[in-house]
């Protein structure tokens, strides 16, 4: 007698019809396997660039899986949803190897950046 579990094996027909649904797949998830690579590595350097401190655990997260941990250390307060905040001037983390040159102040929409945060609303339809 032979247990039910054990299958028998794919005929030709079945691999190829296997080997051409792997290769679609692949021809759609690799690019994208690719590109989240690439975002993962824009955030990795933009965090850095910028010091940016975690506003929420989940930020923090990522940030520790980009292998940002060090810029973890002091993060802010869970963030309110849909507020962008600019990241603590305290800068306790190790220099990222590219600095922000001298000259390079960032004004946002005419606001000087005398104000201690910019919290513009972000909500679904700017998103889009």
């Amino acid at each position: 007698m032979i247990p039910t579990s054990i299958q028998t094996l794919p005929d030709q027909i079945n691999i190829e019809k296997l080997t051409k649904i792997y290769e679609e797949l692949q021809s759609i998830y690799t690019p994208l396997a690719n590109q989240h690579a690439a975002l993962r590595e824009d955030i990795a350097r933009v965090a850095a660039d910028i010091f940016y401190q975690p506003q929420s655990d989940k930020e923090a997260e990522i940030l520790t899986i980009v292998g940002l941990k060090h810029l973890c250390k002091n993060g802010n307060s869970i963030s309110t949803p849909g507020v962008v905040r600019r990241a603590n001037d305290e800068t306790n983390c190790v220099m990222p190897i590219s600095t922000p040159s001298e000259n390079s102040d960032v004004t946002t929409n005419g606001l000087d950046n005398n104000h201690d945060t910019y919290e513009p609303v972000v909500n679904k339809e700017i998103l889009r």
